[in-house]
Formats: C-alpha cells, sequence, structure tokens
C-alpha cells in the first residue's frame, strides 16, 4: 500500500475502534507493523543455515541466486518492542520485513508512528464480534463464488484411462492426459523427489481417506502448518485443500491418481474460511516464506483475493497489477527465490469483477484458467489481462467437472480454477523433475511455448493449454516432430454423444475434417484451425448420427489422414 492509503485506512481503523465499547473487548483489529530495516538481527547471510533448511539453500545455488538481506529474520529488537506495548504479534514476515499484530485498543496503534522504524501501519483485519462476527461467510466464499462453483456427488462421468507406463489413473486419465502428464509420467517423471507446498484453506479427511494411503505411509506430507491459528491441526477446517490436493498427490488405481503421485507436500493453511480480509494475503506471505525455508519447489495457491468483508479494503482493478496486492509481491518474491508458483487465476468470468484475482496478476508465475476435458473455456473463469496489459491467465487445464477426492474417499467431480491450478502444478511438478536447474523463467518460457495458442494468446486462456511433452522438447533443446498419422486420436471410439479428435502440432494452419458413412454420405464437414502443442476438436453432435461405422478424414496440407470410428 501507498503511505497515503496506509495512513487513511490506518486512520478509520482508529475511527471503527474509537468509536466503540472497547472495554468490552469486543472489537478486534490486526494491522500489519513495517519496519525500516533490519538493525540488530543477529542473522547474516553467511550463515543462512540459521534460517533457511540445507535444501532451500541448495536451491538457491543451483539456481545461482544469492541470498540477501531480504532473507533475513526480522530485528528481534523490533519485535519486543511490540510486546513490551502490549501488542499480540501473531507473525512475522522476513520478506516484508513486518509483523503483524492485534490490537483493540486505537491510541495504543496510533502511537507507533511515533517510534523511529515502523514506516507504515496497515490495517488488514477488523471485526465486531458483538454483531456475530462474520460467521461462515469466508467458507461460503471459499467454496462457491471465490473458489468452487460447484461441488457435485457421486462419481466422475468422464473417461477412465490408463497408459503404457502402468498407471491406472480411473477418472482422472483425461485431466492428466491433456496436459502431457502422462507422457512425463511413461518417462518415469512422476514427481518424486520433489517438493510441493500447498497453500490453502485447510486439508479436513487427508490425515483419513484412501486417496491419501500412499501419501501417508511413504511419509511424503513433510509438514503441516497453521498461520491463520497455529494451535490448531490443518486437518480440521475445510475440505477445499484436499480436493485440491487429490489432484495432485491422489492415488487410487483404477479410481483417481494425481498428476504427481510420487511428490512430497507441505500443507500450510493461510486461509480463514471464518471471513475474507486482506490479513489473509499476509498469511500468504507467510506460508511462501515457509514454503521458501523448507526448500520447497514448487507452489499452489488455489486462492485469490479481490474484495473484502470491510469495502475499505477493496483491491481495485487498478490494484491487479502484479506490484500491489500483499499476495502478488509474495509470490513473485518466492519466485525470485526459484520456487515456480502455480495459481488459480479465480472464478470471476460471469461476475462483476471477472478479471484475474491475486495472486494470479503477479508477473513470474503461472496463472491457471479452467476448460473442461475438451478444451473449452470455462465461462466461470476469470479473464485478464492486468492492469499493466500483461497476458493472463497464462495456461489452462481442466477445472470445468475436475475429477476430486470426495470426503466419502471415492471420487466425484468439481468446477473451479482451484482444481485447475494444482492439476497443472503436479504435472509441471515431473517436468521440474526433469529439468530442476533451468531458472524459472527460462521454465516457465516453455510452458508458455507448449501451449496450443501460443502464437494467438487471448485474455480467456492465455497461451492456452500446455503439451508437456512438448514443453519437455524444448527444455531439452531438441526439436518438435510434426503431425503425423500415428498422432491423431480418436476417443472415445466406439462413440456414443461425444466424438474427440486431437493431435500434437507445431504451427499454425487450417485442417479439414470430415466424416463419411460407409456409403460416402458426407455428415460433416469443418475447417479448422490448429495451433502449436495440443489441439482437442469436438466434432459437432455427434449424437444425431446413426448407428455404424464411419470414416473420419483429416486433411492437413500434402497430408490425408484417416479413422474408422464406429457410433454405438
Amino acid at each position: 500500500m501507498t503511505n497515503f492509503r496506509s495512513a487513511l485506512i490506518l486512520g478509520i481503523g482508529f475511527l471503527m475502534l474509537s468509536s466503540l465499547n472497547l472495554s468490552a473487548q469486543k472489537v478486534t483489529a490486526r494491522f500489519m507493523v513495517s519496519f525500516s530495516d533490519k538493525a540488530g538481527t543477529p542473522y547474516t547471510v553467511a550463515n543462512p543455515q540459521a534460517f533457511l533448511s540445507q535444501r532451500a539453500i541448495d536451491r538457491r545455488n543451483t539456481l545461482n541466486i544469492a541470498i540477501t538481506q531480504e532473507d533475513l529474520p526480522v530485528s528481534p529488537h523490533y519485535i519486543d518492542t511490540l510486546l513490551n506495548r502490549g501488542f499480540q504479534v501473531l507473525g512475522i514476515s522476513k520478506w516484508f520485513n513486518a509483523a503483524l499484530i492485534e490490537a483493540q485498543d486505537s491510541a495504543t496503534v496510533m502511537d507507533l508512528l511515533s517510534v523511529p522504524f515502523i514506516t507504515s501501519v496497515d490495517l488488514l483485519y477488523y471485526t465486531n464480534t458483538a454483531k456475530g462476527g462474520n460467521g461462515q461467510k469466508g467458507l461460503q466464499k471459499l467454496e462457491t463464488s471465490e473458489e468452487l462453483l460447484d461441488i457435485l456427488t457421486g462419481n466422475a462421468a468422464e473417461v477412465k484411462g490408463s497408459t503404457p507406463s502402468g498407471i491406472n489413473y480411473g477418472y482422472g486419465y483425461s485431466q492428466a492426459n491433456m496436459l502431457g502428464a502422462t507422457f512425463l509420467h511413461q518417462m518415469g517423471y512422476t514427481g518424486k523427489d520433489m517438493v510441493i507446498a500447498v497453500l490453502d484453506g485447510g486439508f479436513s479427511m487427508v490425515d483419513l481417506i484412501p486417496v491419501f494411503d500412499s501419501l501417508r505411509l511413504s511419509n511424503r506430507i513433510l509438514s503441516t502448518r497453521n498461520f491463520v491459528k497455529p494451535a490448531e491441526s490443518v486437518y480440521g477446517s475445510s475440505l477445499h485443500g484436499m480436493m485440491v490436493l487429490s489432484t495432485m498427490a491422489g492415488n487410487i488405481p483404477g479410481t483417481l491418481v494425481g498428476t504427481a503421485p510420487d511428490a512430497s507436500y507441505h500443507l500450510i493453511l493461510t486461509e480463514d474460511v471464518a471471513d475474507e480480509f486482506p490479513v489473509e494475503e499476509f498469511y500468504y506471505a507467510l506460508g511462501a516464506e515457509y514454503a521458501d525455508s523448507v526448500g520447497a519447489d514448487l507452489i499452489n495457491s488455489s486462492l485469490g483475493y479481490t474484495t473484502f468483508d470491510l469495502p475499505l479494503l477493496n483491491h481495485q482493478v487498478s490494484d491487479m497489477d502484479g506490484k500491489t496486492s500483499l499476495s502478488a509481491r509474495a509470490a513473485s518474491k518466492a519466485s525470485a527465490k526459484g520456487i515456480l508458483v502455480v495459481t488459480s487465476a479465480g472464478n470471476g468470468g460471469g461476475s462483476s469483477w471477472f478479471y484475474v484475482s491475486s495472486p494470479g496478476d503477479a508477473e513470474h508465475v503461472v496463472t491457471v484458467g479452467a476448460v473442461d476435458v475438451s478444451g473449452t473455456y470455462a465461462p466461470f473463469s476469470s479473464t485478464g489481462p492486468t492492469a499493466d496489459r500483461r497476458i493472463k491467465p497464462d495456461a489452462a487445464a481442466v477445472g470445468w467437472n475436475a475429477t476430486i477426492a470426495s470426503s466419502a474417499g471415492g471420487s466425484t467431480t468439481g468446477n473451479g480454477t482451484s482444481f485447475a491450478s494444482p492439476i497443472l502444478c503436479g504435472a509441471l511438478a515431473c517436468l521440474r523433475q526433469a529439468f530442476d536447474t533451468i531458472p524459472i523463467m527460462q521454465f516457465i518460457d516453455a510452458v508458455h511455448r507448449s501451449g496450443h495458442q501460443w502464437f494467438n494468446p487471448d485474455t480467456l486462456l492465455g497461451y492456452g493449454i500446455p503439451n508437456l511433452a512438448v514443453a519437455h522438447l524444448v527444455l531439452g533443446g531438441q526439436p518438435i516432430p510434426d503431425i503425423g498419422d500415428k498422432d491423431f486420436k480418436v476417443s472415445p471410439n466406439p462413440f456414443n454423444d461425444r466424438l474427440l479428435v486431437s493431435f500434437y502440432a507445431t504451427d499454425t494452419q487450417n485442417i479439414t475434417l470430415e466424416l463419411y458413412d460407409l456409403r460416402g454420405n458426407l455428415h460433416f464437414n469443418g475447417e479448422i484451425r490448429k495451433n502449436p502443442g495440443l489441439n482437442v476438436i469436438p466434432i459437432p453432435e455427434p449424437s444425431r448420427l446413426a448407428s455404424g461405422t464411419y470414416l473420419l478424414k483429416i486433411t492437413d496440407g500434402k497430408n490425408i489422414f484417416t479413422r474408422k470410428v464406429i457410433r454405438q
């Protein structure tokens, strides 16, 4: 925040505090107190082992990233000053050189501005519990309009499948295969030795249901951390993080296998599901710092911040420039430390705020929009560009009828960019396993180049659906083979009400699709634009066709390919 806005918000916060009965202690406000420097800190960049794990240091060394003053913990003297003034310190951010305090007395907060080493005090949270607080409002927002549009019951209706790798993905096949994750798995890249930090609102049932048995038995939940309520478990507040995690780490062959089934995970609770305030962006920063310190390779955050329960604190669309919001700045800092940050675009596509939410506006992160298994844009998926006109989202994955774990232990489906993000994050962890020495921006560029809209990015899906088989070639410095007869796939075959043609391509041009019956009658004739990367093309209205055998003809320049398909 600017100093002017900081002073404005602080001043209004004082008015709120002073206008209520403080003696009854029913008003709670939380402020971010920022410090001018790190004078007096006992830590030095010469001894990073005192504040970073060896894995974090190794990541910095591998990627040639310097450890700087920004990485040093905050001066204990500054924290002691807050404690001695009677404030409760709820969190400390070394990257932002700041502390989060809780206050119920406006005068003592105002006095902080006279402390020489305090540069600003920003109101991040305000509630009047005498009026009942905000109850479950935040939980409803998290699991409906903000992050999940719909959680459906029952089994997913998606096609099951397996690959030559021997993995039986069950209902998770299509969402993994669309990205080329199945190709990476077949090559032996399943996320092994990769560490993913999951920032979310709670991980209920992860410690109980069978879909995470292999994760628990192999001790690949490396840690859990609750930054909202440190004394409480991460397993008791929300199912959202469980469902997110299942798309990556789930492993019930024949039902659901995620995109990074052999990765290890840190489960980090940063989202307060009880309400919606920018204090959660401070928790997000704490979560990102923790992920860095324990040596995470990737962060997935299926979270987004735009407007809040106190309108005074709302972000504006102009704030979505990657440099204004606390969460976007934290995500960018994590990326600068060598972490691949993957985040959801948001579910505002059909609302008045249809732009990507923070931290999805951050420049050096992969922001993921949602499609269905046919590659069709999900109308709820938030769109770009950013306020400074950058392309966002960067990429797209299945978030419309995505297969996720249910709390009963099986699979179900759900909608939201909350699921598109981890599905891609898990797949990127497998690609990162193959190329863990490649700088983050070079790695992201290869992902962009593999997108099916690389030459024609738009505001809906950015560079499009990544083809990580192509990204693997790009990162390996190998040429990308163009389309060939063996590359065309038609599914399902036999078909009923859906028929998809899929193939990989390296250029942009028009191709022709024709569908004939065995008597030579033409039932469909269309010219389709192919793009680099994965192309998935639905044949319109296949359910109107009579049962029988048909011939699908594909003309690509001088090449003609055919496929026999059967309508049941």
